[in-house]
């Protein structure tokens, strides 16, 4: 997937090409993003925290296990929601109301 530096030096990239890096913030979160190469503009992925992994490890297990029942499946669903939820607002917290 090509990508364009739209906030450093409007160079396009290839996404495949680029290591995804994170690091370490305040209050246990990780911050996840990718650098332009040739600007070296960051752009970030996500936020994450402690308890969004040990939700995302719930999700992983209910997946992989199979959801069989509707019960299964609406606790999926719910669980990927309430993760969304918590990833939009880390997001806010560190980065404002853009």
């Amino acid at each position: 997937m090509k990508i364009q530096c739209e906030l450093g030096c409007s160079k396009i990239f290839e996404l495949n090409d680029v290591a995804a890096k994170f690091q370490y913030l305040p209050k246990k979160v990780e911050r996840h993003y990718i650098e332009c190469p040739h600007c070296q503009k960051q752009y970030t992925s996500y936020y994450l925290n402690e308890p969004m992994k040990v939700l995302q490890r719930k999700i992983r297990t209910l997946s992989e296990k199979g959801m069989h029942t509707t019960k299964q499946k609406n606790k999926f669903t719910q669980m990927k929601g309430q993760l969304g939820i918590m990833m939009d607002q880390l997001k806010k917290d560190h980065e404002g109301n853009d």
